[in-house]
């Protein structure tokens, strides 16, 4: 699966995108948040603040209880305000 960060996401992980398998037992976009913070200090650090990321799976927003595997890409990014 592909996965992009964007934004402050993008800038405290150093990359943009990467290619992961995801691992058993990950089947929801809580269950890869959780699997994230597992991976260094750097994704616990990044993801530990839920309220501050969105998730897109192939361009659509998602809730942290949807299935991800139907999805070929997933987006991370922060919320945005402007006027």
């Amino acid at each position: 699966m592909k996965v992009n960060y964007l934004t402050w996401i993008k800038d405290r992980l150093g990359i943009s995108t990467e290619d992961i398998d995801l691992p058993l037992g990950v089947v929801t976009t809580g269950d890869l948040l959780d699997w994230f913070s597992t991976r260094s200090d750097q994704f616990k650090n990044t993801f530990s603040i839920r309220s501050s990321i969105y998730v897109s799976g192939d361009g659509r927003l998602l809730l942290q209880d949807e299935d991800i595997h139907q999805f070929k890409t997933l987006t991370f990014f922060s919320p945005i305000v402007g006027g």
